[in-house]
């Protein structure tokens, strides 16, 4: 591709295995959970990212209507949009239920406390939308986190639908519910899921994976 005069390629993140296992493993789960204000027989859901509109907060914040009162919401991260989301979270009657968390540097340990992890994305009027995986959904697979995603292009390289996570419908709270709900119901299908979801991390999304990457790119450049 770089002799046919291609100059722009795509190199994901990798996580980084030993330290990010080793934060994990330290981390405690009940006193996590404690602090974000859920009891140990509730389902924890959790997202990690910027809080802009094509993220989709609002999709997410949304399927809490559709989901039961013992399943919480914690959102780590800030932006433009944090307002209107406590608003849309009052105004739906789950404000006691979605924990908004700000930005944090415990991240990893936060994913302790968590049943089941989140990317949601919307598709913008003009068609426009994420394509793959992020970084914080890699790094919940690692994790073991039973993962949801919304059906992006390009995610089934991270999150293929009943092999390594459940897919959801984009701009659809109500299905996005839905995949929740699956995973909340099917305890030892989403842990198989989960695990496959970890092996696939250790495959190709590792730092030594993304290393390898640059150094393949300027060798054969």
């Amino acid at each position: 591709a770089w002799r046919k005069g291609r100059r722009h390629f795509t190199i994901v993140a990798g996580v980084d295995l030993p330290l990010f296992d080793a934060r994990l493993a330290a981390a405690d789960r009940e006193a996590k959970r404690q602090e974000i204000g859920v009891a140990p027989s509730d389902t924890l859901i959790m997202m990690t990212a910027r809080m802009v509109s094509w993220k989709g907060h609002e999709d997410l914040v949304g399927a809490m209507r559709f989901l039961p009162p013992s399943m919480h919401l914690a959102l780590i991260g800030w932006g433009t949009i944090e307002t209107a989301l406590k608003d849309q979270a009052l105004r739906e009657g789950t404000g006691t239920r979605v924990h908004f968390l700000g930005a944090r540097s415990d991240n990893v340990e936060l994913l302790k406390a968590a049943d089941i992890y989140v990317q949601a994305h919307n598709y913008a009027a003009d068609g426009s939308v994420w394509k793959g995986p992020n970084t914080s959904q890699m790094e919940a697979c690692a994790a073991g986190i039973p993962s949801v995603s919304t059906a992006v292009p390009l995610i089934e390289a991270l999150i293929e639908d009943g092999v390594t996570g459940v897919l959801a419908r984009p701009n659809d709270p109500k299905d996005l519910a839905r995949a929740i709900q699956w995973l909340a119901e099917h305890p030892e299908d989403a842990r198989r899921l989960a695990n496959a979801a970890r092996a696939r991390i250790e495959e190709r999304y590792t730092v030594r994976r993304m290393v390898d990457a640059y150094e393949d790119l300027y060798q054969s450049s």
